[in-house]
């Protein structure tokens, strides 16, 4: 449901209805927070998906590639190519391999900002 409301456009339902699964102590896992994270980093809103990104570590749900690539796809939209490589990083100290998506993320945001040697040292 919670992926609902996002795709159409509603995060602060979404936003609302995890609150209230929080509230019930469910067990919650990446895949109920991407959507929200996604939402926010599509409307420009980092500091609300960095929230949530927060939000999951506070509860001990690990991030998965898919939250990492929802991040570095945010920043690298605003122009933080930097900030979402250091998550690229990031993902690799905690043990997670990044993927394909991760990968094209960053360097297309390298290319974008046309800092063409950061993508092949990629």
């Amino acid at each position: 449901m919670i992926d609902g409301y996002c795709k159409a456009n509603k995060v602060e339902e979404g936003e609302n209805l995890l609150n209230e699964l929080v509230s019930k102590k469910l067990e919650l896992n990446s895949v109920v927070y991407n959507p929200l994270i996604r939402a926010y980093c599509v409307n420009g809103n980092m500091n609300a998906a960095f929230r949530l990104r927060d939000d999951m570590r506070s509860r001990g749900v690990p991030l998965s590639c898919a939250t990492y690539s929802c991040l570095m796809h945010g920043l690298c939209n605003i122009g933080l190519v930097d900030d979402a490589k250091h998550l690229l990083d990031e993902m690799r100290k905690e043990g997670l391999l990044p993927n394909v998506v991760c990968y094209t993320t960053i360097i297309g945001g390298y290319n974008k900002s046309l800092h063409l040697k950061e993508c092949f040292a990629i």
